[in-house]
């Protein structure tokens, strides 16, 4: 599927924030707010591989200071590759960052970058992709279908209790409500990457450009904060 393509994966994002940060967390992954923004690969029985995994030696930390973090990728079907982050503060509140997976030879272990939020802080809340409303339901749905969104998207916005971060790029999103699964707490956003050389898995990119607005701080859009998009579960 689309959405799990990734490779030599190369992230180039724009941060303009207000009041929150993007760094390089301790372990190689992105703090994105506080919220960790992880990268996380999938073997054939759909068994996730996430940056944060229990399983010493997935990801190993090879080089890190607060700009770059080289890690090297060695799971059971793949070995030998490598994730960079290369992080660059441009500006106040502005930072440049790239990212970049690759694996010596042809692989089918399709990853993404996963941001996670809390269920109880966002049940209830609305984030935006392209303009439409996603509603991150107040109680999971009794159909147990987890899947909320999943298409194609150019912006997404995702308010938290200060104001809102602002995605934008060109990247296939699935919005998922893991409450649906047994011991699920959060709601979780997975954006893929495009396949360079398809229909190999590898090289893959992804483009992005981030902003937070504070709630004091509107940009040029409509922009609410956490609180004020909650949506209640009250009838």
């Amino acid at each position: 599927m689309r959405f799990f393509s990734v490779s030599l994966f190369s992230v180039a994002l724009v941060v303009q924030c207000a009041g929150s940060t993007l760094d390089i967390d301790r372990r190689g992954a992105l703090s994105l707010g506080g919220k960790r923004f992880e990268m996380v690969f999938f073997n054939p029985k759909w068994v996730a591989y996430p940056q944060y995994t229990p399983m010493p030696g997935y990801y190993r930390i090879e080089n890190k200071n607060a700009e770059y973090v080289k890690i090297a990728l060695n799971f059971p079907e793949a070995k030998n590759g490598t994730l960079v982050h290369r992080l660059q503060k441009t500006a106040p509140s502005h930072w440049t960052l790239r990212s970049e997976v690759d694996f010596p030879e042809h692989i089918e272990l399709p990853g993404v970058m996963s941001l996670r939020l809390p269920g109880e802080e966002y049940r209830g809340v609305k984030l935006k992709a392209d303009g439409t409303e996603l509603l991150c339901p107040p109680v999971p749905p009794g159909d147990k279908k987890a899947i909320i969104f999943r298409r194609q998207c150019r912006e997404l916005r995702i308010p938290d209790q200060n104001g809102e971060w602002i995605l934008k790029g060109d990247f296939h999103l699935l919005l998922q409500d893991n409450r649906c699964f047994r011991n699920g707490k959060d709601f979780e956003l997975r954006l893929s990457f495009t396949r360079l050389k398809p229909p190999a898995r590898y090289p893959a990119v992804l483009d992005l450009a981030i902003e937070y607005w504070t709630a004091q701080q509107p940009s040029d859009h409509s922009q609410t904060n956490l609180q004020q998009d909650k949506v209640s579960d009250e009838k």
